[in-house]
């Protein structure tokens, strides 16, 4: 109640009591005042009630305005040119911008280019009427983010102009997960692959390896007493049995590397725990750059930078095929026919966290789209039929068995550096000397 009703209540109410106590006064009069005064109160319990409704819905109003602009999906009010009408904070929050900036701004900036069409097609759905929902890009601060638009027309009586309220869903992640799902079952059915070829090879290669061995070893066995040892060495060097030898040699090394292969792609299609066994990593590096050589030779030279390191706790076969898998993936980053210009430096060093292998190259880089992938299955940068993009993530799988890590650091035209990181073995305590 403000003070006007009061003074005018307090007015009455004099009146009232100046006719009850005239004796004078007509009774229709005082009875008229009184009816005055109860019509009065009654006007005051109205409008108390009245102002008690206003701030209940005023509050509610409020619990509204709360709701909305603090809900999980963004929400958004277009009108029929596809223009910002009004948004919650959540919208204002992924758009990156301040709310009284985007109202009356068009949202097709923050539309991929490629789906502006379909965005407007979703649109003029909405304003005919119907509820839909269209699935498109977007495009914040160069960042993309692909989400779910759910539109329904907006009714208000208070407007002449059609509007559309848009819910704006979030599916970037819900896509990465069903692509990761979709890795998933292709590594599976690559491993049931990789069984079968395991087992086809494997026949034929025992075969192999074994008729190599006999022919290795029946030019090497020894000649009779009787026959001298320098006429022996000089009739097989005439008829070509020592280059032949050296032949059998190489190629039953291949046989074995081979049959390494084979026991990988067993171990990738049931993948197991590698036995914990103390190894050289010099040795192994040795013999992965010699096997590299081939790839290497005319496109870098190799630089050894190596200090004393512990033994480490791997497996020497999968070590090897690591370290052959990285030095092959550096030497196939530099053109052929420049190796004086190029390089491939190996390092390898020792700390407090393990012993570290580094492999760094002068090649041509990796650009940062491409680098988050790079341990990705079936990711590959090549030409098609020239790589199926597993070795990095076969590699990366290995030595995550061996309890170690692997790493890369890179940039376009700066070369690329892969750090592998292997646990060393811990040196056995020294007993105390007696006294």
């Amino acid at each position: 109640m403000d003070g006007r009703s009061g003074k005018k209540q307090a007015e009455l109410t004099q009146a009232l009591h100046a006719l009850e106590t005239n004796p004078s006064a007509p009774e229709e009069l005082r009875g008229l005042l009184r009816e005055l005064q109860r019509h009065q109160l009654e006007l005051e319990v109205q409008n108390r009630e009245l102002q008690e409704a206003q701030q209940a819905l005023e509050e509610s109003r409020n619990r509204y305005m709360e709701l909305y602009d603090f809900a999980p999906m963004a929400c958004v009010s277009l009108d029929v040119n596809g223009c910002i009408q009004d948004l919650n904070l959540t919208g204002a929050s992924l758009l990156g911008q301040n709310r009284s900036y985007l109202q009356g701004l068009p949202f097709t900036p923050f539309v991929d280019s490629a789906d502006v069409g379909r965005f407007f097609g979703h649109l003029r759905q909405c304003i005919h009427g119907e509820t839909v929902s269209t699935e498109l890009r977007l495009r914040i601060a160069r960042r993309q983010v692909e989400v779910r638009l759910v539109s329904a027309p907006l009714d208000d009586s208070g407007s002449q102009q059609r509007m559309c309220r848009t819910a704006i869903i979030d599916i970037t992640e819900l896509r990465q997960m069903q692509v990761r799902l979709s890795l998933a079952e292709r590594l599976a059915a690559v491993g049931t692959l990789a069984a079968g070829i395991a087992h086809e090879v494997n026949n034929p290669l025992a075969f192999l390896m074994g008729s190599l061995g006999l022919a290795t070893h029946a030019l090497r066995a020894p000649a009779p007493p009787s026959v001298d040892p320098e006429l022996l060495a000089l009739a097989r060097h005439h008829t070509g049995a020592t280059q032949a030898l050296e032949a059998l040699t190489q190629a039953q090394e291949g046989a074995e590397r081979i049959h390494d292969i084979v026991k990988d792609l067993g171990a990738f299609a049931r993948p197991t725990a590698p036995p914990g066994r103390s190894v050289n990593v010099e040795q192994v590096l040795e013999l992965a750059l010699k096997m590299a050589m081939v790839e290497i030779r005319h496109r870098a030279h190799v630089v050894r930078d190596y200090t004393p390191v512990p033994e480490v706790i791997a497996d020497s076969v999968r070590l090897g095929q690591v370290f052959l898998n990285l030095l092959v993936n550096a030497a196939q980053a530099i053109p052929e026919g420049m190796a004086s210009r190029h390089e491939i430096r190996v390092r390898l060093r020792a700390s407090d966290e393990g012993v570290f292998v580094h492999i760094q190259d002068t090649g041509v880089g990796i650009a940062p789209d491409v680098l988050e992938h790079v341990f990705d299955p079936f990711f590959t940068t090549k030409q098609l039929g020239q790589g199926l993009g597993l070795g990095l993530a076969i590699s990366h799988s290995l030595v995550s068995q061996m309890n170690g890590g692997i790493t890369v650091d890179s940039a376009p035209g700066q070369g690329s550096t892969f750090t592998v990181r292997l646990p060393a073995v811990q040196a056995a305590p020294r007993s105390p000397v007696p006294p």
